[in-house]
Order: structure tokens, then C-alpha cells, then sequence
């Protein structure tokens, strides 16, 4: 990703990344969290604005509702960290979606907006939920309203490469 984002500090295992955003509230921190989920080597994502950090730094609670006024900076940011994130774990799918519909649709839109940069690096899916509660996924359609979004790195010839050598 070659665009405007802001610098990323990581903890030792990449699951938890913050940063400072500069939007037009002023500077504020924010975190990013990969955690996993029932259903194995999917992690869900979240971010915002840290409201509180524990003393280890181990724990981290984020206000998902907040507004920063430097979206789509905070927004490449985040996506620079998946790249990071699957990078270190190639294996694991990571999901998300909005705090609410409107930003769930915001979603929507970046991916659709830049889905041939993404689609090199990621199978993009959309993500339904069925009545009894279960999620299922579907290949990508920009002109449906999902419920969340699910991405996985694809495995590319390097990779590969690097892989073999290891084993």
C-alpha cells in the first residue's frame, strides 16, 4: 500500500497496533485489536479510540464510535495492518464490520473503491447472518448490503517459496 497512512507501533505478536490520529479533534490514540473467534483462524478486527489501556499494556478498550475527522487516513492505517497481521499469520481470515449499518456501508465502500489494489493481495468475501444466528460467507458484491466483511490473504509463489524452505 503506497498511500498516506500513519505510523504503526505493533505489539510483539501483531495482534494489537495503535497510532496517533491527527484529525480535527486533535491528536488522539487510537488502537487497532485482532482477536480470535469461535471459529478457528478467523480474528475479528476492531478499532477506535483507546479509552483505556491496563498497566501491562496487555489489555486494551477502544471506543468504536468515534469520530476523528481524518477517516480515510484512519482507515488506510487500519488496512495497513491487516497487510502486517497476515503477513505474520498468513493462515488466519480476519473479519469485521461496522459499529453500526452506516459504517458497515463505509466499508463497503472503501473495499468496492479499492478492490483491484486489495483483490491482489486478498479474497474478499461478504459475510450474511442467517436467521438462527450463523454467518456465511460469499464472494464480494459491492451492491449488497452485508452484515460484516471477511478477508483472507492469498498464498502467492514467494510465500510459497519461503514456506518449502522452512519445512
Amino acid at each position: 500500500m503506497d498511500r498516506e497512512q500513519y505510523g504503526l507501533n505493533s505489539n510483539s505478536t501483531s495482534t494489537t497496533f495503535t497510532f496517533i490520529s491527527n484529525g480535527t479533534n486533535g491528536a488522539v490514540d487510537k488502537a487497532i485489536k485482532y482477536t480470535p473467534t469461535k471459529n478457528e483462524n478467523v480474528y475479528n478486527l476492531a478499532f477506535g479510540d483507546i479509552i483505556s489501556i491496563s498497566e501491562d499494556g496487555a489489555k486494551i478498550e477502544v471506543d468504536d464510535t468515534a469520530i476523528s475527522g481524518d477517516r480515510d487516513l484512519v482507515l488506510t492505517t487500519v488496512a495497513s495492518s491487516i497487510y502486517k497481521f497476515t503477513n505474520d499469520y498468513p493462515n488466519r481470515k480476519v473479519i469485521f464490520k461496522g459499529s453500526n449499518e452506516a459504517r458497515t456501508r463505509l466499508y463497503r465502500r472503501a473495499i468496492t473503491i479499492n478492490y483491484d489494489e486489495i483483490s491482489k493481495d486478498f479474497n474478499i468475501f461478504g459475510v450474511i447472518k442467517r436467521e438462527d444466528g450463523t454467518l456465511v460467507q460469499e464472494d464480494f458484491d459491492p451492491n449488497i448490503n452485508w452484515f460484516a466483511y471477511l478477508i483472507e490473504r492469498k498464498e502467492d509463489e514467494n510465500y510459497k517459496e519461503e514456506r518449502g524452505a522452512q519445512e
